[in-house]
């Protein structure tokens, strides 16, 4: 069996082209945070809870949005 080796510049360059790809997945994926349907003021904040998926925990988060875009994330204290 051939023995894998991963060396510290290996593993960062893997993560980062990783954490590139999801950051775009959304918009490829067609995901909208911030829908203004419905007569929606386009200014209003909206609060989403998500989760952090930077490690194994899935912390809560709360992501703030306006326009669609997304303003503020902070964590959520009941998750």
């Amino acid at each position: 069996m051939r023995k894998i080796e991963i060396n510290r510049r290996s593993f960062l360059k893997t993560a980062g082209a990783l954490a590139g790809v999801a950051s775009i997945s959304g918009v490829v994926t067609g995901c909208n945070l911030g829908d203004s349907e419905n007569g929606a003021d386009p200014n209003e904040v909206t609060i989403v809870k998500s989760q952090c998926r930077m490690c194994h925990g899935t912390c809560g988060t709360l992501v703030h949005v306006r326009n669609g875009r997304v303003i503020k994330v902070e964590g959520y204290e009941d998750s």
